[in-house]
C-alpha cells in the first residue's frame, strides 16, 4: 500500500494498462503480471482485468494461441455475473482480434457481431476498426469502407478513434489521390501524438511500398522510421 492508499497491486496494473494501449507488449506484460503475482499471493485468484490486459498483450506478441484460452476463461467468468455485458462484449472483441491474428477472419468477424451488441457505445468505432481489417482480409473492400465510414460518422467517435479510422481508409485507397498526402501531413503526426504505435508503423510499412518505384530516398526514410519504431516496440522502451 502506498502513501496515498493506492494497491500496489492497481498501481503495476494501471502502468501495464497504459503501456498496453501504447503497444508496448514486453514492458506491459511485466507489470501486469506483477500485479498478478500481488493478486494471487492476498486473494488466491486474479481479477478478469489482469487476465484481459495480459490476453491483449499475448495477441500483441503473437501468443495468440494463449491469449484465447485467458479470454475464453475470462468469458465463461462474467457471463455468470450480472450486469456484466460491456465488459462480455470487450472480451469478445478481443477474441475476434486473435482470430484475425491468427488469420480466422471469419471467426473474427462473428465476434465483432457480437461485441457490436454488447460493448458500451463509447467503444462501438473501435469494433467497427476491427472489422473494416478483417473485412479487408477477406477482400470485402466495399464492406471495410463502409464500415470505417460508419465509425467515422458515429457521434461516439472521439479524435483518437477518428484518426485510427481515417488513416486506415487512406491505407486502403493510396492509389487514390491525397491518401498519401493525409497520412504524411495529418495521419501520422496525430498518430504519434496519441501513440496509435501498431497503426503507425503500419503506415510506415505502407508509405515505403508506395514511395518505392518512385521516390528511393523517400522510401528509405519510411523503412528507417518502421525498423527504429518495430524495434522500440520489441524492447518496450517509451518513445
Amino acid at each position: 500500500m502506498t502513501a496515498l492508499g493506492y494497491k500496489d497491486e492497481s498501481i503495476y496494473f494501471n502502468i501495464g494498462h497504459c503501456l498496453t494501449d501504447m503497444g508496448y507488449a514486453t514492458r506491459a506484460l511485466e507489470y501486469l503480471e506483477k500485479s498478478q503475482t500481488i493478486a494471487l499471493t492476498n486473494n488466491n485468484r486474479t481479477d478478469n482485468d489482469t487476465e484481459y490486459f495480459i490476453a491483449i498483450n499475448y495477441i500483441h506478441m503473437g501468443r495468440t494461441t494463449e491469449a484465447l484460452e485467458k479470454l475464453e476463461r475470462c468469458l465463461i467468468d462474467e457471463k455468470q455475473k450480472k450486469n456484466k455485458d460491456a465488459f462480455v462484449g470487450a472480451i469478445h472483441q478481443r477474441i475476434g482480434l486473435a482470430h484475425a491474428h491468427m488469420g480466422n477472419h471469419d471467426a473474427a468477424l462473428e465476434a465483432y457481431e457480437v461485441a457490436r451488441l454488447l460493448k458500451p457505445p463509447y467503444t462501438y468505432p473501435y469494433t467497427l476498426y476491427y472489422k473494416a481489417i478483417s473485412l479487408m482480409a477477406c477482400n470485402c473492400k466495399a464492406e471495410a469502407l463502409l464500415s470505417i465510414e460508419e465509425g467515422i460518422a458515429a457521434p461516439q467517435a472521439n479524435a483518437k478513434i477518428k484518426i485510427m479510422l481515417h488513416s486506415l481508409k487512406c491505407l486502403y485507397t493510396l492509389d487514390q489521390n491525397n491518401s498519401a498526402n493525409y497520412l504524411i501531413n495529418k495521419a501520422i503526426p496525430q498518430l504519434i501524438q496519441f501513440e496509435c504505435n501498431d497503426l503507425l508503423l503500419d503506415c510506415y510499412e505502407a508509405l515505403f511500398q508506395y514511395f518505392l518505384p518512385s521516390n528511393i530516398k523517400q522510401a528509405a526514410d519510411y523503412m528507417t522510421r518502421a525498423y527504429v519504431l518495430s524495434e522500440k516496440l520489441r524492447k518496450g522502451d517509451f518513445m
